[in-house]
């Protein structure tokens, strides 16, 4: 039986991981923009730039765990829960070297969003239907 080039390129082992984190990626990047935008129209306090900050780095966990969720269709709270550990570890490395220096609390809590909001992305991921085309 031969296969396409694009089914053997989705067969590979990290396929699926690669493609979630780096939409988690750009959905991060897109709404920070977004957020830097709206902060240097608007005066905004620094309670609700916090806030802003957790609900993008909720938005980029939850994407990347339902794109991982989808793309591999089962066990997706601990895909859901691999895309957020491994986005938080790289949104870890940039604020390390963007800041130089580490503010231990704030990461953690970083970190435990973005694998809460993975996991609930890889089950809803996992939940969606298939799109069958019509007959």
């Amino acid at each position: 039986m031969k296969h396409s080039k694009i089914y053997i390129i989705k067969r590979k082992k990290h396929y699926n991981l690669i493609t979630a984190l780096s939409l988690g990626v750009f959905v991060m990047i897109a709404l920070i923009c977004l957020c830097s935008y709206c902060i240097s129209s608007i005066d905004i306090s620094e309670n609700v730039i916090g806030v802003m900050t957790d609900i993008v780095l909720c938005a980029g966990g939850f994407a990347s765990g339902f794109r991982f969720g989808k793309l591999r269709r089962h066990k997706g709270i601990a895909g859901g829960f691999l895309c957020g550990l491994c986005l938080g570890m790289i949104t870890m490395i940039f604020g390390l070297c963007y800041m130089r220096s580490f503010a231990f609390f704030n990461m953690i809590k970083n970190l435990i969003l973005l694998c809460m909001s993975g996991a609930v992305g890889g089950v809803c991921g996992v939940n969606t239907k298939i799109k069958r085309p019509p007959p």
